[in-house]
C-alpha cells in the first residue's frame, strides 16, 4: 500500500534533501577553503579582515574554529551511530 505523503511531510524531506546537498558540498570543499585561507595567509587585507573579524562583539572563536565545526558535527554522528547499533 502507497502512502501520500502530507505536504509538511514534502517540505520536510526538500528541505533535508537540500540540507544533505549543501553539507556534502561543504565537506567535498573543505580543503580547497584550507588551502585558501593558507595561500591568505601572508596577504595583508587578508590579515586586517580576519582581525577585525575576530574582534568583533561576541567573537570568541577563530576562522579555523568556526570552519572545523560542520566537519566534527560528522565525525561526532558517525561515532554516536557506531556505538548506538
Amino acid at each position: 500500500m502507497v502512502h501520500e505523503l502530507a505536504p509538511f511531510d514534502r517540505s520536510n524531506i526538500e528541505y533535508r534533501s537540500t540540507a544533505l546537498q549543501m553539507y556534502t558540498q561543504y565537506l567535498n570543499n573543505y580543503n580547497r577553503a584550507l588551502s585558501t585561507i593558507n595561500a591568505l595567509r601572508d596577504n595583508k587585507p587578508f590579515q586586517e579582515f580576519i582581525y577585525a573579524q575576530r574582534n568583533l562583539p561576541g567573537v570568541q572563536q577563530d576562522l579555523m574554529s568556526f570552519l572545523i565545526m560542520p566537519v566534527q558535527v560528522t565525525v561526532q554522528r558517525r561515532f554516536i551511530h557506531s556505538i548506538s547499533d
